[in-house]
């Protein structure tokens, strides 16, 4: 299921079609819906809660992704977007240890910067808005690099009150440019049709896609 943070319909008014259901949402579903079902018994939930790896994230693409290609806000605009994501991701992360989790994983944000459709976006003919080595676009990655931090940032200070907690922060981000960096490396060959080899015209289909001369990285997954 795919979801954003309350953030875009309760500040800023805006609905994002997609991911029509909020991380507020879920996170009532899961505490009214799926455990009660499951575990009536307030130990047997708690213990099924410290019991699993809670997988929190990755959180804000949709809202940041609608703002950008969408609804065309300026990267000031969504700027302003990052601490009422992180601090809806933080806010959920404590009902959760509430509710008994004792080890979260939180994703940070992906190098949107990388991304085939913002590359497509957002084409330049200035070259110093792109990295040199990965042909990515510098502003987009520093700002999804700004998002990371912040959630870093909360994670240690929740980290720090919660000690009996294990908080795994999942860098996405860094694990990615990876394959960015070098992707003859990992031998990953494009096979999509229609991509056009000179330029990044390409549908506007979720992908992420790097391109070299003969190789690149491509992730057809809805994300």
């Amino acid at each position: 299921m795919r979801c954003r943070t309350p953030f875009l319909r309760v500040i800023k008014g805006i609905q994002v079609p997609n991911a029509n259901i909020s991380l507020t949402d879920q996170l009532r579903w899961f505490k009214e819906l799926f455990l009660p079902k499951f575990y009536r018994n307030p130990a047997d939930c708690k213990r099924f809660m410290e019991a699993s790896l809670v997988i929190v994230g990755e959180i804000g693409g949709n809202d940041y992704n609608h703002a950008l290609l969408l609804e065309g806000e300026s990267m000031e605009s969504v700027e302003t977007f990052l601490p009422h994501v992180v601090s809806a991701i933080t806010s959920t992360i404590n009902e959760l240890i509430k509710l008994g989790a004792v080890t979260l994983m939180v994703p940070g944000n992906f190098p949107i910067g990388c991304s085939a459709t913002y590359l497509t976006q957002f084409k330049s003919s200035n070259q110093n808005n792109y990295h040199p080595k990965t042909g990515c676009i510098k502003w987009l990655n520093e700002f999804a690099t700004h998002h990371n931090k912040l959630l870093q940032s909360e994670l240690n200070r929740i980290q720090k009150e919660n000690p009996t907690t294990k908080i795994i922060y999942a860098d996405y981000y860094n694990a990615a440019m990876r394959f960015y960096r070098s992707p003859l490396e990992y031998a990953y060959r494009v096979v999509a049709t229609g991509l056009i080899k000179e330029s990044y015209t390409i549908p506007r289909i979720n992908c992420l896609c790097v391109l070299s001369s003969n190789y690149g990285v491509l992730n057809l997954s809805n994300q």
